[in-house]
């Protein structure tokens, strides 16, 4: 197996994953582990500032950041912060707890699905801003974390631009397809209703949306000064050099990408993984950031596609030994014991190696939006590429090594079986 960047040292507990089957990675756990890592690499340079704050919603407390180590890589109180300056008044807002992470790229088109009653009367006060809800389109999309139920502080800031609306044939309203395009990143400074997220609301499926007070951020365009100037275009040139090796690798359909993807996979790299320069990164940095996201969700994608094709087809054939007619779909909890855990086991095991490979397209990137400056930003994402490729090339020199030994050992065989054909 080509080694890997183990970046999260989990415990038995950890393991035990509520959406394994999904590969999903939205953690705290997860995020505390990357971020540890993160201050262990980075040790031996300038202190950071940076820290993910997770918000209970029903308290609407905060707890501790996910820096468990400020002493190495910086925090809230250092006395030299680089917080971004908070520029804009308080602004109240709709507030949309989600499990992924939509970042504030300019232009990019995001799609939210509202099935639940809450979300569907969200988006229809944000449709028609006369109806006496006070909201102008805008609302807040934040991470929820599926281990704690907490949400990230740091949220991104939507504009409703189109709605699709599915109803029954009864014509009563099934769910509302809402696009929407970022506006920036803003902090939850208090939630305002916390009591509709209550487990006794949910139970009754209440339709009342959290509503929080929330406070822009302002924009940081790298550091000004000429020392941090040549500091950002080496991580941007080396960002970019990086980003280019691993598109070249997953554009090809030679060598190892078809290990790592399937024909249409590949397809799809090739016709949206665009080529970077050292400048997009630096001018164009969330643009920079959503490709690869976009990269790492692509690859989940395939090993959740793999993933689900072979548990499906043992869910099948072990349906099929229990006789009688096969009722589909078949409810796992239909099955033997021993199957019901073997699965559960494949899909745990699918989610700890996804974890491992490193390209996780959840807490990477709110670990990213949480930071406060452009140049943390910046080298926490250089870090990201530059771990992939450097995984894709040792995998690369272990095929060729196992490529060479094949050919070694089947060159004395061919030799000794044209001498003993001449004898």
């Amino acid at each position: 197996q080509c080694p890997s960047h183990p970046i999260a040292s989990t415990t038995s507990s950890s393991l035990s994953m509520s959406n394994a089957a999904d590969l999903h990675t939205g953690y705290e756990w997860l995020a505390r582990d990357k971020i540890d890592a993160y201050c262990d690499e980075m040790s031996a340079t300038e202190p950071l500032k940076h820290e993910i704050v997770w918000m209970d919603i029903e308290t609407g407390q905060t707890g501790e950041s996910v820096d468990t180590r400020s002493n190495k890589c910086g925090g809230a109180d250092d006395s030299e912060s680089m917080y971004v300056e908070m520029v804009d008044p308080i602004l109240q807002l709709p507030l949309y707890p989600v499990p992924a992470v939509h970042l504030p790229t300019p232009g990019q088109i995001h799609t939210l699905n509202n099935v639940e009653p809450r979300n569907i009367r969200m988006a229809n006060d944000l449709i028609d801003p006369d109806n006496g809800s006070g909201f102008d389109g805008r609302f807040c999309v934040t991470l929820r974390a599926s281990d704690t139920g907490r949400i990230a502080q740091t949220a991104t800031l939507m504009r409703l631009v189109n709605v699709t609306r599915q109803e029954s044939f009864d014509g009563s309203l099934l769910a509302i397809r809402v696009e929407c395009v970022a506006e920036g990143l803003v902090e939850v400074q208090q939630i305002i209703n916390p009591n509709c997220w209550s487990k006794e609301q949910r139970i009754k499926k209440s339709d009342e949306y959290l509503v929080a007070n929330v406070r822009p951020m302002g924009e940081d365009n790298m550091r000004k000064g000429d020392d941090d100037r040549l500091v950002v275009q080496a991580i941007a040139e080396k960002a970019a050099y990086d980003f280019d090796f691993v598109r070249r690798v997953y554009s090809s359909k030679d060598g190892i990408s078809t290990n790592e993807l399937p024909e249409w996979a590949i397809d799809a790299v090739r016709s949206n993984l665009p080529s970077l320069s050292a400048r997009d990164f630096v001018d164009s940095f969330w643009q920079c950031a959503e490709h690869w996201q976009q990269l790492s969700n692509t690859i989940r994608m395939v090993i959740r596609s793999e993933l689900n094709s072979d548990v499906n087809e043992i869910t099948i054939d072990e349906a099929c030994k229990l006789g009688g007619p096969l009722k589909l779909p078949v409810h796992r909890s239909e099955l033997p014991i021993d199957v019901q855990k073997r699965l559960n086991g494949m899909e745990e095991a699918a989610a700890q190696n996804f974890i491992e490979l490193g390209n996780d397209p959840i807490v990477s990137f709110q670990i990213i939006l949480s930071m406060k400056n452009g140049l943390d930003r910046l080298n926490y994402l250089a870090l990201l590429i530059s771990r992939e490729r450097q995984r894709l090339e040792a995998k690369n020199r272990l095929q060729q090594v196992f490529e060479v030994g094949a050919d070694d050992a089947t060159r004395p065989m061919m030799s000794s079986n044209i001498t003993s054909s001449f004898d």
